[in-house]
């Protein structure tokens, strides 16, 4: 699932569940609102919602991976990374980096234009024609690569590792991480149990999805099901937005209209901070400072946000993480053992206003703390 400061420019950006998570991934249908019944939520839903959260809370301490390869990975390969520019994609990239030389691989990137899609399969190309034993795609599915693309890659026996989005791809062409998929409804969840909780298990939420990406679509569809769940006497208002209107600068403008509309909106939720820039002033210039922000991935307008008290809880994300899951595949494949790990997810924590200053003023988050070295270990390269 790619990140909109992944994605675009901002204006300037657990094993847990997994199985019943995948379930809700696939149930769930995007909708502009639900409807209040009036029932509040029995006691045993706050408190599952409330244990959901003190779990969400916590630092993550592992991977997700945890089968070992068969064997070690030969030296002298080379992967490549597509890389859009922003500063997640650089930390996507850090991590491939990392992961290549602790396998004895090169690594390089190959900038392209998000919003101009010709210039992802162009540099695909590029780097199937230079040697590439690997290619990294992050954040578009399958449906967004050319057919000839794939079908070039096919024939030269090269796999495009797709991680990032979903769905998943599972072919010997086009191989994808779980991880991100799974973690972007666990986090929909998370937040939303937060918001339920917070909300004492009655409140108006105003939902904010970039329907360009389809992970960020996982997200809010999640957070929208699990509120419509466990709260029947709670509701929440979709605004579905394109890249444009981020790009334009107008997403702002629309959820500021809203929430003048309709001041029972309490809670405005975003599946990614880089729509957030240049919000906090506006709430102050509506008069709408009572709406308390939360949503998926921080960055530093997110952090400074956060310790103003204005945003109440965002879901950390550590992008570097996405470059040793790729590279991870590549491992694997590189031996001839099993890829696909459907219960793989990306480790996150939930942080709130009231625990904000665990971050470094970059807000890069970088758990787990050893991540690396514990996919060292899977690699059999843990000495190096």
């Amino acid at each position: 699932m790619r990140s909109f400061t992944r994605g675009i420019p901002s204006a300037r950006s657990a094993t847990v569940l997994v199985p019943a998570l995948l379930a809700v991934g696939t149930l769930v249908t995007a909708c502009g609102s639900t409807t209040q019944t009036g029932e509040r939520p029995s006691s045993a839903a706050i408190e599952g919602a409330q244990a959901t959260v003190r779990e969400a809370e916590k630092v993550p301490t592992t991977i997700s991976a945890t089968t070992p390869l068969t064997k070690r990975p030969p030296t002298g390969k080379s992967i490549v990374f597509l890389q859009d520019g922003t500063q997640p994609s650089v930390e996507i990239y850090g991590g491939i980096q990392e992961a290549a030389e602790a396998l004895g691989w090169t690594a390089r990137s190959i900038k392209f234009d998000p919003a101009d899609l010709s210039t992802l399969n162009a540099g695909l190309l590029q780097a199937l024609t230079t040697g590439a034993d690997y290619v990294v795609d992050s954040g578009f599915p399958e449906s967004q690569l050319s057919t000839s693309t794939v079908a070039k890659f096919k024939a030269a026996g090269v796999p495009i590792i797709v991680v990032g989005t979903t769905p998943v791809p599972e072919t010997d062409t086009l191989l994808g991480d779980y991880s991100d998929q799974n973690h972007y409804v666990l986090a929909g969840k998370q937040l939303a149990d937060w918001f339920v909780t917070d909300a004492d298990g009655q409140g108006t939420a105003l939902v904010v999805n970039l329907t360009t990406y389809p992970s960020l679509t996982l997200f809010t569809d999640s957070f929208s099901a699990e509120v419509a769940k466990i709260c029947p006497s709670c509701r929440t208002d979709t605004i579905k937005s394109t890249i444009g209107d981020a790009l334009k600068g107008t997403l702002t403008a629309q959820v500021i209209a809203k929430l003048r509309a309709d001041r029972s909106i309490k809670y405005a939720v975003f599946d990614n901070s880089g729509e957030i820039a240049g919000l906090d002033a506006q709430l102050k210039t509506a008069g709408r400072t009572d709406v308390k922000v939360i949503g998926h991935g921080i960055d530093p307008v997110t952090l400074k946000s956060l310790e103003s008290g204005q945003a109440k809880a965002f879901i950390a994300y550590n992008f570097r993480y996405s470059g040793w899951a790729a590279t991870d595949i590549a491992a694997r494949k590189s031996v001839g053992d099993p890829v696909a790990n459907p219960k793989s997810v990306q480790p996150s924590q939930l942080i709130t206003s009231a625990t904000a200053n665990q971050l470094p003023a970059n807000a890069i988050f970088r758990e787990p703390a050893d991540g690396l070295q514990q996919f060292k270990k899977l690699w059999l390269v843990s000495g190096s």
